[in-house]
C-alpha cells in the first residue's frame, strides 16, 4: 500500500500512514525533512522496524522537529519512544485506548526525565504501569512536563492514586486535560476528589480541562473547593450530541462570586444545556465584583431569547469580560422576535471592556433576517469601538493620547472580519472618529 499524506490540508504536520512499505515511508520522511514548512510528524498505522527507527532518529537530529505523534503504530514502539521522545517538545501516543505494556511505559518515563518533552498526549488507558511511570518521571528534577493529556475512565483506584502522587510532584505542570472515554461516562466522584486534593495549591497549574465529560455535583464541588481558587482557565465543555445539564452549577456559581476566587480568567461551558434559571444563576455570579472572568464560552448551550436577554441585561456589570462566545444557540429569531439580540446590543453599549463576541449564524430570510443582521452589525460596531479604546472617553483624554487612539480605531475597523465576527459593511473609520469625538452619550441612543 502506498503511503498517504495530508500535507496540503495541514502544511505544518507531516502525516504519514502505510501498511508494510517501510522503504517508501522512510523516503517520504527523508524528503520531507528538507522542507522547513514541516514542524511535526504524525505516523499512523506504520509498522516500526530497526531501519525506520534509525532513519527517523537521523531525520529528527537533522531537522529538529517540534513534535512526534504515533497512532496505532505496530512493532518496536519502546525503541521508537526511546529515540524520538527525548528529541522533541511534544509527543503523543494514540491507540484506541489500549494499555501500553510496561516496557513502553518505562520508555516514556525515561524520555520525560530527559527534560525535553513539555507536552505529552497519551490516548491510552491509564494502567498501573503507566501511572507508576509518570510518577517516576515527575519526581525527577529534570522532568520539564508542562501539559499532560490523559483519558480517565474505568480506571482502578490504585492507578488514580499513583497519578495523583505524580501530579503532586510535578513542579512544572501548567495544563492538565482529563479527556473522557465514552459519551455517557461521568468521572468517578472518589477518584476526582483524590486528583483535586493532590492538585490543591499546585505551584504551577493554570488550566484544568475535563473536556467531554459531565461531572457529578460532588465532582464539581471538589474542583471548586480544591483547585478553582488558583486556576486561570477551566474547561468543562461537553461534546455529547444533544448536550447534558451542568451538574454542580450552584457550587461553580458560588466559587465564581467568592472573594477567595479571583484568579480565574477563562471559563468554557460549551455543550451543556442551560435553562433560564441556570443562566441567571451563572450570570449573577459572573456579574459579582469578585469575579475577574475575561472569557466566557457558552457555545451550543441551548440558550433561548429569554436566557440571552438575562445575559444581555447583566453585561454592564461584567466589568472584566473581554470575550463572549454564543455560537450555535437557538436564540437568534426565536418565536419571530429578536429580544435576545436587542438585549445584547443594549448591554454592549454600556460595557466598555467587551471586545469580541461570537454570535449564531442568521438563518432567517426576509425582514426578520435583515433586522437580525442589522442588530448584529450594531453589536460588532460597539465591540470595534471598545477595541479602539472607547473606555478612555470615560475620563479626560490627554491630547497626546489621541493619535494613538485614532490609529487603533483605524486598525480595528479595517480588520478583515470573519463570519464569526460579523460584517462591517458600510462602517468606516470616519464613523468611529465621529462617535468618539461626540462621546459615549451618542453611542447609547
Amino acid at each position: 500500500m502506498r503511503s498517504f499524506s495530508f500535507d496540503a490540508m495541514i502544511p505544518q504536520l507531516l502525516f504519514v500512514t502505510g501498511n508494510g512499505n517501510n522503504q517508501e515511508i522512510e523516503e517520504r520522511i527523508k524528503v520531507a525533512s528538507q522542507n522547513p514548512a514541516y514542524t511535526e510528524i504524525f505516523l499512523s498505522q506504520v509498522p516500526v522496524d530497526n531501519a525506520l527507527v534509525e532513519g527517523l532518529m537521523e531525520r529528527l537530529i537533522s531537522k529538529k522537529w517540534d513534535g512526534v505523534h504515533l497512532s496505532q503504530c505496530m512493532g518496536m514502539i519502546p525503541e521508537l519512544i526511546q529515540v524520538c521522545a527525548p528529541l522533541v517538545e511534544k509527543f503523543s501516543i494514540m491507540g484506541d485506548f489500549e494499555c501500553l505494556d510496561k516496557e513502553a511505559a518505562d520508555a516514556i518515563s525515561d524520555a520525560l526525565q530527559q527534560s525535553k518533552i513539555k507536552k505529552l498526549l497519551l490516548r491510552v488507558q491509564l494502567s498501573p504501569d503507566l501511572a507508576n511511570a509518570l510518577y517516576q518521571a515527575t519526581v525527577s528534577e529534570s522532568c520539564n512536563l508542562q501539559e499532560l493529556i490523559l483519558p480517565i475512565s474505568h480506571t482502578c483506584d490504585a492507578s488514580i492514586e499513583r497519578l495523583a502522587q505524580a501530579l503532586m510532584h510535578s513542579k512544572t505542570l501548567k495544563t492538565l486535560r482529563l479527556n473522557r472515554n465514552g459519551l455517557t461516562w461521568k468521572i468517578d466522584e472518589r477518584q476526582m476528589e483524590t486528583l483535586m486534593i493532590a492538585l490543591k495549591g499546585h505551584p504551577s497549574l493554570q488550566e484544568l480541562s475535563i473536556q467531554g465529560s459531565s461531572c457529578t455535583a460532588s465532582s464539581m464541588e471538589a474542583i471548586c473547593q480544591h483547585v478553582l481558587p488558583s486556576l486561570k482557565r477551566l474547561d468543562l465543555r461537553n461534546h455529547r450530541i444533544g448536550g447534558d445539564s451542568l451538574c454542580g452549577l450552584p457550587s461553580l456559581a458560588a466559587a465564581l462570586s467568592s472573594s477567595s476566587n479571583c484568579t480565574l480568567k477563562s471559563l468554557i461551558l460549551s455543550g451543556h444545556s442551560l435553562s433560564e434559571s441556570e443562566t441567571r444563576l451563572l450570570v449573577d455570579a459572573i456579574s459579582s465584583q469578585n469575579c475577574q472572568l475575561e472569557e466566557l464560552q457558552l457555545n451550543k448551550c441551548n440558550l433561548d431569547d429569554v436566557s440571552v436577554t438575562i445575559l444581555g441585561n447583566h453585561l454592564p456589570q461584567m466589568h472584566h469580560l473581554a470575550v463572549l462566545q454564543l455560537r450555535d444557540n437557538p436564540f437568534v429569531g426565536t418565536n419571530g422576535c429578536c429580544d435576545g439580540l436587542q438585549a445584547l446590543l443594549q448591554g454592549v453599549r454600556q460595557n466598555y471592556e467587551l471586545e469580541q463576541m461570537v454570535l449564531p449564524t442568521t438563518r432567517h430570510m426576509g425582514a426578520m433576517g435583515d433586522e437580525m443582521e442589522d442588530l448584529k452589525a450594531q453589536i460588532y460596531y460597539q465591540l470595534a469601538l471598545n477595541r479602539a479604546g472607547r473606555k478612555l472617553l470615560r475620563t479626560t483624554v490627554p491630547l497626546s493620547v489621541w493619535p494613538v487612539l485614532l490609529s487603533r480605531v483605524r486598525e480595528a475597523l479595517d480588520c478583515d472580519y470573519s463570519s464569526h465576527h460579523g460584517s462591517m459593511t458600510g462602517i468606516h473609520c470616519a464613523d468611529a472618529v465621529y462617535h468618539l469625538l461626540h462621546g459615549p452619550a451618542l453611542l447609547q441612543r
